[in-house]
């Protein structure tokens, strides 16, 4: 193994057979990837000005296995790595891989590192999850591929290891060029899942340099490792504090702390999911028991509240009647999404009339595959109970279209804020030769969506959202929600209550349960965006769990989102009012704050601290037993501890 040491960081390359190598100086861990696969050839491997330089190969496809449309790769991928030891802002190793290869499937290197007994994976998961390495349930838990340029499976371009059982020692992995990477979990045969990142062709170029970032220390665990990486994103531009965002957009103030309220009419689910549903449009009496649901709220001491609106008819009269009493008002809109015109006339009249705003961007405005077909976009049920794709609007279209559509919508509903619906859930490539877009423009665009929404004075949500939308975007919807951890059809079921043996196991065993869950994105941008639950796995979905999402919400300092249709408010009002005066005030408190800690209290992780930059603590004891601190004071079972400077 080629090896050097610099500033107290050991670096290596085994020209043998790929491994790389990163270790501290007189550390008792070190970490050291498994060997590259075996198609993956390393040469020319040299120390060379304080660098290891070494080539990478892998052999291609022939041509004729390549599919029609799509471009001839070269006869091997050739890439140059050069493995440095940074020491700017953060001491790092550093690998840089470079190339002018065409290719096509996933570049698989640097390899896997490896694991031991003890180790557990941190993953941006949504709002992040830790999983051990070998959890028997780990293929339930855990979607495989974990692409780094949309929500869901890698809202941040990192991952890491914890060692010694999630103590002090941890590894962070961190990629600078997420456009077109990813990182692959999966078991290997000794039982172990593994981490392996991956990088994808740009329009079937390498295209630019690939850099990815390696700190390892003994001390810290994950609030060392979060804090190394949100130096990356200050770096990279991501890091934009709401403050900052209340200077351009005042009502940002109003959100701190705002429970996130979806009203829905008691027939919106019928007209949005059944095949023989009439259009027809709210009616009055809809819109006076909305209006009566916001008195009783304001009775109830609700003061802060982002009222959030999904009927594509917004009633003028309304939003200034809920504005009225101090709230704030936001309404759905969804830009991605178009019915193909030869399917139009089998759409319910609902879905005709929501996609109408969108239906002169198809064709031309929809994206292009690289086979040169429309690409697809989210299901939709036809008259005739079938379910049918629409196409994708590509993302600098979508920019053109809300220039369009917000400004004059606006001028006659007069909300504060306006929430997308997947934009970060899809990034990808469009080969229209009017609108071209790389995986990078993609996210651009995206960006510029949300800038254009803040330079309209307006607030900006999103469904999940991505690390890349923070400086432009002041909520995210489902951050605490982990995918896979949702009920069945969550995204369609967006007011549904479960009780007793109809709650999931995936969400007792899974998404509430505090061994699994880990509040890694609010390590890193807690005081850059606001994070709620999914509209479909909200804090009232399953009515007798609310107390212990209460406690979540504590530890990560964020408010609640309810989801109900008007029928259920009444005997769900009582709960929401308590899981309001249980939240909100706490997250207006540390709204604005940074998180800069978090710690495991108890081996079997059912006791938790976070601490914010005001000098606030959080403790939860999320376990059926009193917890003592080592101060002596006591955290009731199922309770918390707020402690101030």
């Amino acid at each position: 193994m080629i090896t050097l040491i610099k500033n107290g960081l050991k670096i290596g390359v085994d020209e043998t057979n790929g491994a790389i190598l990163v270790s501290q100086e007189g550390s008792r861990h070190s970490y050291q990837t498994v060997a590259a696969d075996s198609e993956y050839s390393v040469s020319n491997a040299r120390l060379e000005d304080d660098k290891i330089l070494f080539d990478v190969s892998r052999p291609e496809k022939k041509q004729g296995e390549v599919q029609l449309g799509e471009a001839v790769p070269d006869a091997q991928t050739l890439v140059h790595a050069c493995f440095e030891i940074e020491n700017e802002e953060v001491l790092c190793a550093k690998l840089t891989m470079s190339s002018n290869a065409r290719f096509k499937k996933p570049f698989n290197y640097p390899p896997a590192f490896d694991v031991q007994k003890g180790d557990t994976h941190i993953i941006p998961y949504n709002e992040g999850i830790a999983l051990d390495a070998d959890d028997p349930n780990a293929d339930v838990l855990l979607y495989g591929d974990h692409k780094m340029n949309v929500c869901q499976f890698s809202v941040m371009a990192m991952w890491g290891l914890l060692r010694e059982n999630r103590s002090g020692p941890y590894l962070l992995c961190a990629c600078d060029t997420n456009y077109d990477a990813g990182v692959n979990f999966s078991r290997d045969d000794d039982g172990y899942f593994r981490a392996r990142p991956y990088f994808e062709p740009q329009k079937s170029f390498w295209g630019y340099d690939r850099v990815l970032r390696f700190v390892v220390s003994d001390e810290g665990s994950v609030t060392a490792m979060c804090k190394n990486y949100r130096k990356f994103a200050e770096k990279r531009g991501f890091v934009r504090t709401l403050k900052e965002k209340a200077k351009a957009v005042p009502n940002v103030d109003k959100m701190i702390g705002a429970a996130d309220v979806w009203l829905f009419n008691d027939d919106a689910m019928y007209k949005l999911y059944n095949k023989d549903a009439k259009y027809t449009p709210p009616t009055a009496e809809q819109y006076k028991k909305r209006r009566d649901i916001a008195d009783d709220m304001e009775k109830r001491g609700i003061k802060r509240v982002m009222w959030s609106i999904f009927d594509e008819n917004v009633d003028r009269e309304t939003v200034d009647y809920i504005k009225d009493k101090g709230y704030l008002t936001t309404v759905y809109d969804v830009f991605t999404d178009v019915i193909q015109h030869p399917i139009a006339s089998l759409m319910t009249e609902t879905r005709y009339k929501r996609c109408e705003p969108r239906l002169a961007y198809w064709p031309n405005g929809i994206a292009i595959t690289e086979n040169g077909c429309l690409m697809t976009a989210w299901q939709l049920m036809g008259k005739d109970g079938n379910y049918y794709y629409q196409s994708r609007m590509c993302d600098q279209m979508c920019v053109e279209c809300a220039k369009e559509r917000i400004p004059a919508l606006n001028s006659k509903i007069n909300v504060d804020g306006w929430f997308l619906d997947v934009v970060y859930n899809f990034s990808y490539e469009c080969y229209s030769p009017e609108h071209p877009m790389t995986r990078r423009d993609s996210l651009y665009y995206k960006g510029q969506l949300e800038k254009f929404i803040e330079d309209s004075g307006l607030i900006c949500g999103t469904e999940i959202g991505r690390e890349d939308g923070v400086p432009y975007c002041v909520y995210n919807e489902g951050m605490l929600s982990i995918n896979e951890w949702r009920s069945n059809q969550a995204g369609r079921r967006m007011c549904e209550l479960y009780y007793g043996d109809e709650i999931g196991k995936t969400i007792t065993s899974y998404m509430l349960n505090p061994a699994y869950r880990l509040p890694l994105w609010e390590l890193v941008y807690h005081d850059c965006m606001i994070s709620y639950w999914y509209w479909g796995d909200s804090h009232n979905c399953c009515p007798e769990l609310m107390p212990k999402r209460d406690l979540f919400c504590n530890l990560y300092g964020v408010p609640a989102l309810f989801s109900f249709n008007a029928a259920n408010y009444e005997k769900l009002a009582d709960s929401i009012e308590t899981s309001y005066k249980n939240t909100s005030p706490l997250a207006q408190e540390l709204g604005y704050e940074q998180m800069t800690g978090f710690e495991y209290l108890s081996e079997d992780y059912k006791v938790q601290k976070t601490q914010f930059s005001n000098g606030t603590c959080v403790y939860v004891n999320f376990s059926d037993k009193a917890f003592t601190l080592e101060n002596g004071e006591v955290i009731a079972a199922n309770d918390k501890l707020v402690t101030r400077k």
